[in-house]
């Protein structure tokens, strides 16, 4: 038959190869695992492919892996987490040092490949102490992380700004100098090319706009008559500015939202409390504007079940701020949340952590909802440590990764923590506009079934807080 018809063997194998290349047929990878994640720097992974112990066979909200980062072996956080322009990771953190007497905190960034396997470090600072809190890629492929430093401090600490190449080289720094305490918790490029810092100045709300080269244009220090701090800041689309954060005093909080113009004048503030206690102690730690421009605020309130512990909470509010619906998540422990972002599929996803189920210490915390904040699913991720969760951000194959601290069990009041990141499997990737055909060709005694392909480029553009 093949003598009748030369051609159809080699046919045959162009079209397999095709059939590989297209994903509609797969070798078997079987899943890897290696060793336990609580012991040292380690890494657990689940990757694709056919056989029944691959992650094709895992559910959205599964653990893919993990990885533990122990820089300078005494207490590492991290604090910030971004996908970045080559689907790798970047992540913010802070690093502390000990030499006998001598002590040194630093900024740290470390970025990552797509799997968490380490590329490179660079650690930021002077002799004294600095926080890196918050990270973001630039446009020039850059990064810029903010925080605050205490070397050549006119006060106890100064909001602190730091703009790196690709490659991590510090390229300028800025410090925004007080009388007390100055800290940044949260930064935006804006569409004008500078940039926009959100934190507390003596414990007040400080918002600060400066130019491309970190060159302070104006700014604000705002409080409600006690104690008020900001945690994030997105540019909305009249170019003007929300803030969310929370304002009280020492026996309460309320979550607290101010709405600036673009040239920084306040348009209107408002605060939120869910009056579900004796005690009102509500905190906002993320927004993001939806496509109607009604805001979108994640923090935490008080559990109905128990005083002493928090939920995770969700608001959405008008372009007033005017409140159309709220919900919480919980259980009967403490649900403590420091992150909430906007999903692929219009959903919204917050993490902190969570002491809720069975476990002495805290696990990250995970819960997805729809548009319209009804859980869809919650996880916990942990170790037999101590585990806090304090960033996440979705990455382009719909997955979620998670970053904060793990802290051994180690005798004594101070504790070593570690870094500690974790990816988590998405729904899958929406559909997208790649066009696929198939051709029948047709012989005397052989029937093959093949497959043409054409790939377009397309790239999604993806903001989480816009």
């Amino acid at each position: 038959m093949w003598k009748r018809f030369p051609c159809i063997p080699i046919i045959n194998k162009f079209l397999l190869v095709l059939l590989i290349l297209s994903g509609i047929y797969s070798p078997v990878l079987s899943a890897q695992s290696i060793h336990d994640p609580t012991h040292g720097f380690s890494k657990s992974v689940s990757r694709g492919g056919t056989s029944s112990s691959s992650n094709m066979n895992l559910t959205e909200g599964d653990m893919l892996w993990n990885q533990t980062y122990d820089y300078a072996r005494t207490k590492d956080l991290a604090f910030s987490v971004i996908e970045t322009a080559d689907k790798g990771l970047a992540i913010a953190a802070r690093v502390f040092y000990i030499d006998g007497e001598i002590w040194d905190q630093d900024g740290l960034l470390i970025k990552t490949d797509a799997v968490g396997e380490v590329q490179w470090t660079q650690s930021y600072g002077g002799n004294r102490t600095e926080y890196a809190r918050d990270v973001i890629q630039t446009a020039d492929g850059g990064f810029a992380m903010a925080g605050s430093t205490s070397t050549n401090s006119t006060g106890r600490t100064d909001g602190w700004l730091v703009k790196t190449s690709s490659g991590g080289e510090e390229e300028w720094s800025q410090q925004y100098a007080g009388i007390d305490f100055d800290d940044f918790n949260a930064l935006i490029q804006t569409r004008e090319g500078g940039y926009a810092l959100a934190g507390q100045r003596n414990f007040n709300a400080w918002i600060v706009k400066t130019d491309p080269r970190g060159k302070k244009e104006w700014a604000h220090t705002l409080g409600r008559g006690g104690f008020g701090r900001a945690q994030d800041i997105i540019q909305t689309m009249d170019r003007g500015y929300c803030v969310v954060g929370s304002c009280g005093n020492l026996l309460n909080y309320d979550l607290w939202v101010i709405k600036l113009a673009k040239n920084g004048t306040v348009e209107w503030n408002r605060t939120y409390n869910s009056i579900r206690g004796k005690t009102p102690d509500d905190h906002g730690y993320s927004v993001i504007q939806t496509a109607d421009r009604d805001f979108v605020l994640f923090g935490d309130t008080v559990n109905l079940h128990n005083e002493t512990g928090t939920d995770f909470w969700l608001v959405k509010t008008d372009a007033a701020g005017v409140p159309l619906w709220n919900r919480t998540y919980g259980e009967e422990g403490t649900e403590s949340l420091y992150a909430g972002i906007k999903t692929i599929d219009g959903g919204f996803a917050l993490t902190g952590y969570t002491n809720s189920f069975g476990v002495e210490r805290s696990d990250f915390y995970l819960v997805k909802t729809d548009a319209q904040g009804v859980l869809e699913w919650n996880r916990t991720y942990g170790t037999s440590y101590w585990e806090e969760a304090r960033s996440l951000v979705q990455t382009s194959d719909s997955g979620f990764v998670l970053v904060g601290m793990l802290r051994p069990p180690i005798a004594g009041s101070t504790p070593n923590t570690n870094i500690w990141f974790v990816k988590v499997k998405g729904r899958g990737v929406p559909p997208s506009s790649t066009p696929s055909f198939w051709i029948l060709f047709f012989f005397p005694t052989t029937l093959v079934l093949g497959c043409l392909v054409l790939f377009f480029s397309s790239k999604r553009k993806r903001r989480i807080n816009e």
